[in-house]
């Protein structure tokens, strides 16, 4: 290419290629996402003594603070601590500036803009203390002066429940546990409701008297932003089931530290009146109050374990709905970038096939379509590395003779180095086992691999020799396929990091060499999926060979393929009926059908579809989406079917799901493609299924 044309090429194709990157880096964040807890975590502390609190030394402690240090320290986790009450801390997550809040209450309006831990972080309860009386309800605190903590749950509950009760109670509030306790011992209110392991740290410092009035058990808990950080609290979560369960581990010994050493004076004085009902009343009384505290306590208890079962029911349901969110995001970017891409390779083929187009158009058409034939290879490498990650990878296997499956990898190769000007360069030779013929497994899947291999060997010998061959172990019941070249090499070091996601075998090639770094990642997950196994054996600056192996199961040999069909067929006689809701979509398939001379009708949606079906009896072929507005692409091929069972229905998806295949072709379709769709492609099938 010239200087001005290269120029003028450059110009041209500005805008294309930058849609390219933009989807291509979108793309790339989403599958580097997992890697969010090797960041600094920003966690937020809700600040109050003795959860979390500035010491006098300037350090920060309390029962949450030595909690998450210790499962920092566990974990490696690089963190910083955001304190401050639970309304700046609510708002700090509104704001996605917060990762996870440690000491957030439970409630059901959170729960829609929150994900909670499942395992509860503290139980409490809403406790009545007063200065001077001992009162036996809240009823008695009608017309006097009750203080609480502004933001506080037990703040929120207490005038919960004395609306429900129409009782007025003038209600002051405090910034601090302390700040309401003070204003208790000063006479300023008569009494106050505050969480119990508030009241613990304080009640006996200020002298208040705990009384027997408790209401609203209530959780604190870990929370996140939804759909973020899932890993941050199952990590979380895990630490608390077990510490939980562990007598000496971090949780109960934070926990004694902090809350229960505060207690002992106030169980002492708690236990002082009991001693004087031993001296004036019966024992009998002594053991019906024991009695009915003992059955408070369990039913607390079980009230708690219900609570945990509930949560963890939540969770699973959670996880679930979670993974399904995930195959339909896949599922829906894939349908909204194969579909266009589908359109721009369709498009960009016609003008190029077409007569009046020049050689510089032909020549800036096949970069267009170069390009998003690499589009297409990097959605389909980030879905299959997505699918073998989550499990969702099914394996179809079947009969397939070897050698023409080598033959078309060797034949792909030797087009790929014609396009490069390479052929003269770098020469592919096939080095085959005269004692294989057939093999069953997922033809697809191996050819697969085995082409990222061959595109490994290619990319990496600029000059030189790859040859690909296949050798059986009888004796272990293996088929062994390797790819050799004679190429840059890997170094030593570098060779346990190549079949890692988004690697090379050295980081400097990633700016030299063009690729996701996926090709190898996918060939292990294949691998390991077949129960075979992908290696490597490589020495810098003389070459590289991968081995790849499955285990063997000799198959039935094929009979000779038939002759192709040619793809300028005459269609007047056949009147084709394309379903179809995207308008490129269908402007590409109705350019490359009417050339054939068929009668096309065009409809919207199923429904539309069906009504023309019926309307025109005379119909013979009906192209179909999957995905449709207003009806599943299943259920419309069992409508058509009844209204002509005659019908050949052909089904073309952007994303094949696993079984999807064989449920079309069990209701009634005779084809099932993929996008995106060559020419060559679609007027092949559509001639065979006309002959057939």
């Amino acid at each position: 290419m010239k200087n001005g044309e290269g120029k003028q090429f450059l110009g041209k194709n500005k805008l294309i290629r930058g849609c390219l990157v933009f989807l291509f880096f979108f793309l790339f964040q989403c599958f580097l996402a997992e890697s969010s807890l090797h960041r600094t975590i920003r966690i937020g502390i809700v600040e109050g003594y003795p959860f979390a609190f500035t010491d006098k030394d300037g350090s920060f402690k309390g029962f949450y603070v030595d909690l998450f240090l210790a499962i920092s320290r566990a974990e490696q986790w690089q963190y910083e601590i955001i304190k401050g009450p639970p309304a700046y801390l609510l708002q700090l997550l509104q704001e996605k500036k917060l990762d996870v809040a440690v000491g957030i209450e439970y409630t059901p309006e959170r729960e829609r803009w929150l994900d909670y831990s499942s395992v509860v972080l503290l139980s409490g309860w809403c406790q009545l203390y007063s200065a001077r009386e001992n009162f036996q309800s809240l009823s008695a605190l009608a017309e006097k002066n009750t203080g609480v903590i502004a933001g506080d749950m037990a703040s929120e509950k207490l005038k919960s429940v004395l609306s429900s009760l129409s009782i007025h109670v003038p209600v002051k509030e405090y910034l601090s546990a302390e700040g309401v306790f003070r204003a208790l011992a000063k006479k300023e209110i008569e009494a106050l409701v505050i969480n119990n392991l508030y009241g613990y740290a304080f009640e006996k410092r200020f002298k208040a008297i705990r009384t027997n009035v408790v209401f609203e058990p209530y959780g604190y808990y870990v929370v996140t932003p939804p759909g973020r950080n899932e890993k941050i609290l199952q990590t979380i979560d895990l630490y608390l089931r077990r510490w939980k369960a562990e007598s000496s581990s971090p949780y109960h010994q934070s926990f004694c530290r902090w809350i229960l050493q505060e207690t002992k004076g106030s169980s002492a004085k708690n236990v002082l009146p009991y001693v004087i009902y031993v001296l004036f009343f019966l024992a009998f009384f002594i053991v019906l109050v024991f009695a009915i505290r003992q059955n408070r306590r369990l039913k607390k208890r079980n009230k708690e374990l219900k609570d945990m079962q509930q949560k963890l029911s939540e969770a699973l349901a959670r996880a679930e709905a979670s993974d399904k969110l995930k195959l339909t995001f896949i599922n829906n970017i894939t349908h909204h970038l194969r579909t266009p891409a589908n359109g721009i390779m369709g498009f960009a083929q016609l003008l190029y096939d077409s007569p009046k187009t020049s050689e510089e158009q032909k020549m800036f058409l096949d970069v267009i379509i170069y390009n998003t034939a690499r589009l297409v290879e990097i959605i389909n490498d980030l879905i299959d590395i997505s699918k073998i990650e989550s499990g969702e990878m099914e394996l179809n296997p079947g009969s397939f003779i070897v050698g023409e499956m080598i033959e078309e990898i060797v034949q792909q190769a030797r087009e790929t180095l014609k396009k490069e000007k390479r052929e003269h360069l770098v020469s592919i030779h096939v080095l085959p086992d005269p004692h294989v013929t057939s093999v069953v497994a997922d033809r697809m899947r191996v050819k697969q691999v085995l082409h990222n291999l061959v595109s490994n060997a290619l990319k990496f010998t600029p000059k030189g020799q790859i040859t690909l061959g296949y050798k059986l172990f009888r004796s272990q019941q293996y088929l062994e396929f390797f790819v050799k070249d004679t190429g840059i090499g890997i170094p030593e070091d570098k060779q346990e990091n190549i079949f890692d996601r988004f690697r090379h075998g050295d980081e400097a090639y990633s700016q030299t060499f063009e690729g996701t770094g996926l090709g190898l990642a996918i060939a292990r997950g294949i691998a390991e999926l077949m129960n075979g196994r992908i290696m490597v054996n490589s020495t810098l600056n003389k070459g590289s060979v991968f081995y790849f192996s499955i285990p063997f199961q000799e198959g039935i040999t094929a009979s000779p393929a038939p002759t192709p069909i040619k793809t300028s067929p005459c269609w007047q006689n056949q009147k084709i009926l394309i379903v179809e809701n995207e308008r490129s979509s269908y402007l590409y398939l109705h350019a490359v059908l009417s050339r054939t001379g068929a009668n096309i009708l065009h409809a919207r949606n199923a429904c539309h579809a069906i009504e023309l079906v019926r309307k025109h009896s005379d119909i013979t072929a009906v192209l179909t989406e999957v995905i449709l507005p207003d009806m599943n692409g299943i259920e419309l091929i069992r409508q058509l079917k009844k209204s002509n069972p005659a019908l050949l229905i052909i089904v073309q998806t952007p994303y094949p799901l696993a079984g999807e295949k064989e449920e079309c072709i069990k209701s009634g379709a005779s084809e099932y493609l993929v996008k995106p769709l060559t020419v060559k492609t679609l007027l092949e099938c559509m001639e065979k299924l006309f002959h057939s």
